[in-house]
């Protein structure tokens, strides 16, 4: 979304800047335009140098990409009325679905992206169950497995099939595919996801399946939360997806790491952010980037 058409400027009166002065370098210039040609310039190794914290070590050395991440979705990416609605609506009816006061989200990225890891076209479905179960268990000592909530954010209509079989005997599971409202029912992805595919969908598609997509990362990172608002205790996903790395920013560092020791190793006991591809054998463990 344009951030002009719903934030004002820090400056009465502020105006955009003229065209001219929107270049992709130098980076002494006043305006940088960043996209997927030049983000390899600007996000890259110098970047790194700049950014990292240079006396931390492993996963701290990122600490202060992390919060700028942070602090660009709580001060500019915010939701405008429209989506702000549609996201508070979900997070009412997955209130209704919950038996306890918060949930484990699952998200399942099938489409164009393949596990880096995971010997297969994708991750099982057994997989992130199992690793639901098992931080359920963890983080909410003394309650039982049958009052555990899963909410599941997926582009394959097959996939959620996949967790309903191995779980509605046993757990409460809600998706956008699953909701009473037919307004975000409409909003579940309409396909597995594939780049090419998308950019042939008309117009309107595509922005239906992007909001679906903001409903579906709000509910699984607890980003945009009020205070009143359910949060997930836990995030299950596979690094191949940008979201999972997003997620990680909604939960929040301490909430996904734990308490990180002095020499950047998570806390297992702790971590709510759980990555099941890689699954700790990549250091560090979460990067701000992808870069092509």
């Amino acid at each position: 979304m344009d951030v002009r058409s719903t934030q004002p400027g820090p400056e009465p009166g502020c105006k955009a800047p003229p065209p001219e002065e929107l270049v992709a370098c130098p980076r002494l210039a006043r305006h940088w335009v960043v996209n997927s040609r030049t983000a390899k310039f600007h996000l890259g190794h110098t970047y790194s140098n700049a950014y990292e914290d240079p006396y931390a070590h492993q996963l701290n050395r990122l600490k202060p990409m992390f919060k700028f991440s942070e602090e660009s979705f709580y001060n500019t990416i915010r939701l405008n009325v429209e989506n702000t609605r549609l996201v508070q609506n979900a997070r009412s009816e997955l209130q209704v679905f919950s038996q306890f006061d918060s949930y484990i989200a699952l998200h399942l990225r099938r489409g164009d992206r393949e596990p880096a890891f995971y010997r297969g076209d994708h991750v099982p479905a057994e997989k992130f169950v199992e690793a639901a179960t098992t931080a359920w268990s963890r983080l909410s000592q003394g309650k039982s497995l049958e009052q555990l909530t899963l909410f599941v954010a997926t582009d394959s209509a097959l996939a959620l099939g996949e967790i309903i079989d191995l779980t509605s005997a046993s757990y409460t599971v809600f998706s956008l595919f699953q909701s009473s409202n037919e307004e975000l029912r409409a909003l579940a992805s309409p396909g597995d996801y594939v780049q090419k595919k998308f950019d042939l969908f008309r117009v309107e598609e595509r922005i239906r399946a992007t909001r679906g997509m903001i409903v579906d990362f709000a509910l699984l990172s607890g980003m945009w939360a009020k205070e009143d608002n359910l949060i997930p205790q836990a995030v299950v996903c596979t690094f191949s997806s940008n979201v999972c790395k997003l997620a990680a920013v909604g939960l929040g560092w301490d909430a996904s790491f734990g308490e990180v020791d002095a020499m950047g190793v998570i806390d297992k006991d702790g971590r709510r952010w759980i990555e099941i591809d890689q699954n700790d054998s990549i250091i560090p463990v979460w990067f701000p980037f992808e870069l092509f």
